[in-house]
């Protein structure tokens, strides 16, 4: 498929058109339901909320730590920021009831392996209960079994709101490498569990695009995802493959306070999985990419900055444009689907029809000047 030409051709007609009405030949439909089911899960799965008195109370009770809680938004924990009298600070983490374990146990044993690979790297550490267990289990108001980690607070201002510069995209290209070296040799029997922002998934999108009517720019999308699922998503399994941070995004990244080209830490490992090396270079990309003109440079000043600790491979290179502009996709489609079917979970931000016109055109400036 000629891609670029297709892309092209989409920009002159944005009419919707309906293309995920039957499965493509060979496709187990029913199969597809029931993985696409399993990968949404935990995004759709609903547990009665905590309050923030009763955080305060299982901070102080299982962990010893007197601290006012304020609320913090969560995909599928339920998050509290903890400060104590004395300023120290914290983030509980308490999960949903129906959250396998071996997944919690997981993102707990990557943060203790990063601290052990390479100390100095700015990531939060995991700050174990009274009876020195690093997850613990706890009881929610209304009696039912959850599970709790707490760990230490990384301080700084989410990239989101900070002054861009080619000097920050370096730093943050030099400590997503770091990050990506500190865990390439952990493994957990769970790392393979079905995260939805894995983007050896993007084919799967088409299923939640037939429940977002009038979805801008759909055609545009499914041109892609087809390309995708012809030509990319075989070569994306040949590529290096390991455990990722997998969700570098401009408010997991933060800057340091008073100085917005230093890079101070990276936090929330909730989307942690094995897959190719290059997806999670991809997804920082993708994420720092806010207008069409700018795409180069930051792809160029990421990249430069990644590869002073880790060079990417020729392979990885041919298809990277392609993985920043599945993450483009996914980051339109997912909040999308996620708000109509939860109107009142605001953990993502409303997609309006401008936001996702311009993510496709930055979509199109990438695919048109590889």
């Amino acid at each position: 498929m000629n891609v670029t030409r297709s892309v092209r051709t989409a920009h002159r007609d944005t009419r919707r058109i309906h293309l995920f009405d039957e499965p493509a030949p060979g496709v187990n439909s029913e199969a597809m339901r029931t993985e696409l089911s399993e990968l949404l899960s935990g995004m759709t799965a609903q547990a009665a909320p905590v309050s923030t008195r009763h955080a305060e109370r299982i901070a102080l009770d299982h962990y010893g730590i007197e601290a006012i809680a304020q609320r913090l938004t969560g995909e599928r924990d339920e998050n509290f920021q903890l400060q104590t009298p004395d300023g120290a600070m914290y983030v509980l983490k308490i999960a949903n009831p129906l959250e396998e374990r071996a997944f919690l146990e997981l993102l707990t044993a990557a943060l203790l392996h990063v601290e052990q690979a390479d100390p100095t790297l700015p990531c939060p550490h995991v700050h174990r209960d009274l009876s020195g267990q690093s997850q613990t289990e706890v009881r929610d108001e209304d009696g039912a079994a959850r599970s709790a980690r707490m760990l230490t607070w990384v301080a700084g201002k989410p990239l989101r709101m900070a002054q861009r510069s080619a000097e920050q995209r370096r730093h943050c290209g030099q400590l997503a490498a770091r990050l990506s070296l500190a865990l390439r040799d952990f493994s957990h029997p769970a790392v393979h569990r079905p995260i939805v922002w894995n983007l050896r998934h993007l084919p799967k999108m088409q299923k939640l695009l037939e429940e977002l009517p009038d979805f801008p720019r759909a055609d545009l999308i499914a041109e892609f995802i087809a390309h995708f699922q012809t030509d990319i998503a075989s070569r994306l399994a040949t590529l290096r493959q390991q455990v990722t941070h997998n969700d570098l995004n401009d408010r997991n990244i933060l800057v340091a306070d008073g100085d917005d080209r230093r890079i101070a830490g990276i936090i929330d490992f909730g989307d942690t999985v094995h897959t190719a090396l290059v997806a999670d270079v991809a997804i920082m990309m993708a994420e720092q990419i806010r207008e069409p003109h700018e795409a180069e440079q930051v792809v160029a000043d990421l990249l430069a900055g990644y590869e002073s600790v880790t060079p990417l491979q020729e392979s990885e290179l041919a298809i990277l444009r392609e993985l920043i502009v599945a993450r483009i996709v996914m980051s339109a489609v997912i909040p999308s689907w996620h708000r109509h079917r939860n109107p009142t979970n605001t953990h993502y931000a409303r997609v309006t029809r401008d936001f996702v016109s311009k993510r496709m055109l930055i979509a199109e400036t990438l695919l048109t000047t590889a």
